[in-house]
């Protein structure tokens, strides 16, 4: 039985918010490759993600639903919306490239897509032409030579190769939007303190109806949440980049190093630096 272990070239590009011009922005893009059995379960995505699969059979599942996955397709994950996505096929090549957006607007703009929390999985209108836009946006991100509006103008034609906007959900959920809205600022500003009475000033609302919130749609008070996300954003960044660990403190919302350090190794066993080697 074949099997290697899955390989990612995750490449970032962190801005305390989206160009002037724009309300979303593209900050992460990633490969992944492997053989043989994969699983992935994602019980709160920190981030609004958009992967295509380009080798591999894979099931997504959902909101209570399973949905098949097949070379060609897009697949969603959402912020707070538990996702699972799975390749079974014991001896088969998978891969899939990945787009994650930030911004106030990120949510609704892969609509444009064809997505949404009720229709995970769509196939582009060119399946062709969203390939080679996804693997161009890779090459981008990871170029010094990259510019914010090149980026851009790569992302909308990415919308015009998929080109199936799906129908917008009719906000009924006051938590889940409340919950949404506090992930907006989150993503766009992830470098800033952030704390929970912050969100609930910026939000309108009080510290209870915050926390009952969050506790309802993803299982954890806002300061475990805020927690989770940023040693999530913390541990991808220490992989995936050469930012120091002073920098990497800064990017997500911890501005005093030794605090970070200090924080870092009581959740994961290790100082930053020593996790990073390790991995």
């Amino acid at each position: 039985m074949m099997h290697t272990p899955p390989r990612f070239d995750a490449r970032f590009w962190m801005r305390p918010a989206p160009p002037y011009y724009s309300r979303v922005w593209l900050f992460k893009v990633n490969r992944a490759t492997g053989t043989g059995r994969f699983s992935s379960l994602q019980r709160r995505p920190a981030g609004v993600t958009v992967r295509l699969i380009t080798a591999g059979r894979w099931t997504v599942t959902m909101s209570g639903g399973k949905h098949p996955a097949k070379v060609g397709d897009l697949f969603l994950a959402l912020p707070g919306v538990t996702v699972e996505f799975r390749h079974d096929a014991p001896a088969a090549t998978w891969e899939w490239y990945e787009l994650q957006f930030s911004g106030e607007a990120a949510t609704r703009f892969v609509q444009e897509f064809g997505l949404s929390e009720t229709r995970p999985v769509t196939t582009p209108r060119n399946p062709t032409a969203a390939r080679r836009i996804f693997q161009r946006l890779h090459q981008l991100l990871g170029s010094p030579e990259r510019q914010p509006a090149a980026v851009m103008a790569w992302v909308f034609r990415l919308i015009q190769a998929c080109g199936r906007a799906a129908p917008a959900k009719t906000e009924s959920d006051p938590a889940r939007h409340l919950v949404a809205r506090a992930m907006t600022l989150l993503e766009t500003a992830p470098a800033n303190p952030w704390n929970v009475n912050a969100f609930a000033s910026r939000l309108g609302v009080d510290r209870t109806t915050l926390g009952r919130a969050f506790r309802r749609v993803t299982g954890k008070g806002p300061h475990a949440f805020l927690d989770h996300y940023r040693l999530g954003q913390a541990k991808e960044l220490l992989k995936s980049t050469d930012h120091s660990v002073a920098e990497t403190a800064q990017a997500v919302g911890m501005g005093d190093t030794k605090y970070f350090i200090s924080w870092f190794r009581k959740k994961v066993g290790t100082p930053p630096g020593q996790w990073r080697r390790r991995h």
